[in-house]
């Protein structure tokens, strides 16, 4: 194979790793092992099985270009390839992901596309096309009453927009956008329920409490707090609280330190998990609220 100089252009910035470390760590490359110090580029060529020239006080990228001219004279840039879609060079699924997919990207112009066969990558021929914008994905999800769940009005149409922004979220793969909507709608519920029932929410034993020993006004309760107390008065099954538990760890990734600790990317198989928690939930609030336990 013999590549572009514009595709190889493209593909020394990939591995550079600028942009992508800018996507997905913003000014924080350090932590991202798609973005390679000058120090790190002859690593990566040797740990392709290719000899280099030392890295000088240069421009990265021209280095890198440099190199792969000289590797687009043989076969050797295919080495280059599939070292730079080795999972090894990552240490997160996301990353590699995110690094194969502009990779074949970049590829599908020549004719090429990178496949990963168990954990190593292989070069494959395939059919040439010009990558094109996505079209808007629709995705519709089931629609909740929430007439049947809260008895305040202006609530219940705050719930019911929320819901619906969820489903805009999820068609624009806004997946950490939606989860965190679902966990706020779960919150506004539940807290509205023990709102109704002051009374028995303070008596439960999961009731939080400040240093003072005296419980903590609605406003403070957390989600997790609010979901132990809910099944606590048994307005809530055991197997939906342990559930909601991980709703809960999910919908915590609003605070950017949270993410970048958890190192979490949601995606759509954690958006479809999460949604099913939510309708469990609701179901079982609609029945404890149907049977006046709320």
């Amino acid at each position: 194979m013999k590549l572009d100089y514009k595709t190889l252009e493209m593909i020394s910035e990939l591995i550079c790793g600028d942009k992508l470390a800018d996507k997905l760590f913003k000014d924080n490359y350090n932590d991202c092992p798609c973005y390679r110090k000058g120090s790190d580029l002859p690593k990566f060529f040797n740990n392709a099985g290719l000899e280099c020239r030392e890295f000088t006080n240069e421009t990265r990228k021209w280095y890198v270009l440099d190199q792969l001219e000289n590797y687009n004279l043989d076969s050797s840039i295919e080495k280059v390839i599939l070292r730079l879609a080795h999972p090894k060079e990552y240490y997160n699924n996301k990353i590699h992901e995110e690094v194969l997919k502009q990779l074949n990207v970049y590829l599908a112009l020549e004719g090429f596309e990178v496949i990963i066969d168990g954990i190593e990558p292989r070069l494959k021929i395939s059919d040439s096309y010009i990558p094109i914008n996505k079209t808007t994905k629709t995705c519709v999800i089931d629609y909740i009453n929430f007439n049947k769940i809260v008895c305040d009005e202006k609530l219940c149409n705050i719930l019911e927009l929320r819901w619906n922004e969820i489903e805009s979220c999820l068609s624009a793969e806004a997946f950490l956008a939606a989860i965190i909507l679902m966990g706020s709608i779960l919150e506004g519920v539940l807290i509205h329920n023990v709102e109704k029932n002051p009374k028995d929410a303070n008596q439960s034993p999961y009731a939080p409490k400040y240093k003072n020993n005296t419980i903590k006004k609605f406003k403070h309760w957390t989600l997790n707090d609010l979901i132990n107390v809910a099944h606590d008065l048994d307005w809530m099954g055991k197997d939906i609280k342990d559930f909601n538990s991980s709703l809960r760890d999910y919908r915590n990734l609003v605070h950017p330190i949270k993410q970048r600790e958890d190192m979490v990317y949601p995606d759509q198989d954690t958006c479809n998990i999460c949604i099913q928690v939510v309708y469990a939930a609701l179901n079982d609030l609609e029945k404890s609220f149907n049977s006046s336990k709320i």
